[in-house]
């Protein structure tokens, strides 16, 4: 991806943290929150991450930046517009 790297903060479950190191490389910061979840803070392309985030959607959680959890809430929305009919 061509744009800048950004802080990106997300809390997923535990189970995905391989595939995030897979992605985003071991440059992270993982911090247990109890029950299967964990906050991880790491620098990555944000349009990458918005990529991720809708692949594992029912596993990940972003936290920061807030204009990159917004852009993932109107994906959510306008996908969920096409199946409620």
């Amino acid at each position: 991806y061509s744009d800048n790297a950004e802080r990106i903060e997300l809390i997923t479950d535990n189970a995905v943290i391989d595939a995030i190191i897979d992605c985003f490389g071991k440059d992270i910061c993982i911090r247990d929150l109890g029950n299967s979840r964990s906050k991880i803070q790491l620098k990555s392309s944000v349009m990458a991450m918005e990529h991720y985030a809708m692949q594992y959607i029912d596993h990940v959680e972003i936290v920061k930046p807030l204009c990159l959890r917004e852009k993932i809430k109107e994906k959510i929305l306008k996908g969920l517009n096409k199946y409620e009919n």
